[in-house]
């Protein structure tokens, strides 16, 4: 028996068809809106093409993913279900990694609604991988700073598709527009939640899914009983600590200062 990938490749092959779309009419954006993605999981194959074309558009070495594949399974015997979710930067409407960078590395386009990250000014030291839910900003080693997906907005202004979405054999990633206040007064519950990834609402979220139909509710990622190396939080440790130390000093010296200047020593 084939698995979906194998049919896939055959029927690739027989059809002579081609990966995704290179170039796209992008939509002009209103008031109000801003793009997204759009995975489809019911169409996903788990060839990891999305995963190849987003490093090699952004020249990163192999152990850095600014999109990943991650595989799901539940149910029981022979009514077993397979999912695959292909997850990038949600570019999410209210951004904690945002929130979280001192140096303001993270700036969200006003124009497109696209978070995106300023190599130049991040310090790496983390804190936008503690406060992004998703776990979505990666701290490349080499160049000692965090990275993350910016949508190949470079490649939208000159109309073509971002290299996940060209790659993908099946279309199944897809850029959209969403209209915001309609996204969360309406659709965010129902579309944009994944089994095993926190609440959308948290950082309202923009990436749409389409899920298979009946889900069971035991779905379990395929890995979980694999060992994954901690966290490298002494750095964020050591800034935090020394942070507060310094201003606990700097307030010592100033109240110092004051209480000589009145004679209260």
């Amino acid at each position: 028996m084939q698995t979906p990938l194998e049919s896939f490749i055959d029927h690739k092959a027989d059809t002579g068809m081609q990966c995704g779309s290179y170039s796209i009419d992008v939509p002009p954006l209103k008031e109000g809106e801003q793009y997204r993605f759009h995975f489809d999981a019911v169409a996903c194959v788990g060839c990891r093409c999305c995963e190849v074309a987003c490093n090699e558009q952004n020249n990163n070495p192999a152990d850095i993913k600014w999109r990943r594949v991650g595989e799901m399974e539940g149910g029981e015997f022979p009514a077993f279900t397979q999912m695959l979710n292909s997850m990038s930067c949600n570019h999410c409407i209210d951004p904690e990694c945002l929130r979280g960078c001192p140096t303001e590395s993270y700036i969200k386009i006003a124009e497109t609604g696209i978070v995106v990250h300023d190599d130049d000014t991040c310090i790496g030291c983390q804190y936008c991988t503690w406060n992004c839910p998703y776990g979505v900003p990666v701290f490349h080693e080499e160049r000692n700073i965090v990275t993350k997906c910016h949508m190949c907005h470079e490649r939208l202004d000159e109309g073509q598709s971002p290299a996940c979405v060209q790659a993908c054999p099946a279309g199944a990633i897809e850029i959209e527009v969403v209209n915001v206040e309609e996204w969360l007064n309406r659709d965010i519950d129902e579309q944009a939640n994944m089994p095993f990834l926190p609440d959308a609402r948290i950082t309202n979220s923009t990436t749409r899914y389409t899920l298979p139909d009946n889900l069971p509710q035991n779905m379990k990622e395929m890995d979980e009983h694999i060992l994954k190396p901690a966290h490298k939080e002494i750095p964020l440790v050591f800034m935090t600590v020394l942070t507060q130390i310094s201003l606990g000093g700097f307030l010592a010296l100033f109240l110092g200062d004051v209480m000589s200047l009145f004679g209260l020593e």
